[in-house]
């Protein structure tokens, strides 16, 4: 999405930056190191800024905030929570990290359901709480999106405005 609001995504491949280079990719085949994870060398120096940035303590909504400005999107971009969550799916095979399922087997396998784990009861982040109230999840619906039946959590209509 950060990238898309700023202008500079890749619409060919629908994800990472447009005309990439792939030289971090190539050294780490040369390395010996899987490579199915595709990074570009622009993508990898966000990647690069942001874990620094939450070495150093910083919330993931402020080096959230911190990439918009520095890439020009004017919108706001939160994330779901500050705290670390795993997201999961469940496919015929077993489970599987998103990412695994989403990019090196290319969703290939259906999605039965997903999974999102946290150590802890993750909140929103606090801008968030701020101005929307936070809904109780048994108000939540699932709502069955795209052939492959992955069921996405969304708000009741009622609670979104």
């Amino acid at each position: 999405m950060l990238y898309t609001l700023a202008g500079i995504a890749d619409p060919a491949q629908g994800w990472g930056i447009a005309g990439e280079t792939w030289q971090v990719m190539s050294q780490l085949a040369r390395l010996g190191e899987e490579t199915w994870f595709r990074l570009g060398d622009k993508d990898v120096a966000t990647h690069l800024f942001r874990t620094e940035r939450l070495r150093r303590g910083e919330g993931l909504t402020a080096v959230a905030l911190e990439l918009c400005a520095a890439l020009g999107v004017p919108s706001r971009i939160l994330p779901m929570t500050d705290k670390p969550v795993r997201t999961r799916v469940r496919t015929d095979d077993g489970w599987l990290d998103f990412q695994d399922y989403f990019v090196r087997l290319r969703q290939a396998p259906e999605v039965r359901e997903v999974r999102f784990e946290a150590p802890i009861s993750p909140r929103s982040p606090r801008r968030l709480r701020r101005r929307w109230r936070e809904p109780k999840p048994s108000s939540w619906r699932r709502r069955i999106r795209s052939s492959r039946s992955v069921r996405f959590w969304r708000y009741p209509e009622s609670e979104t405005r």
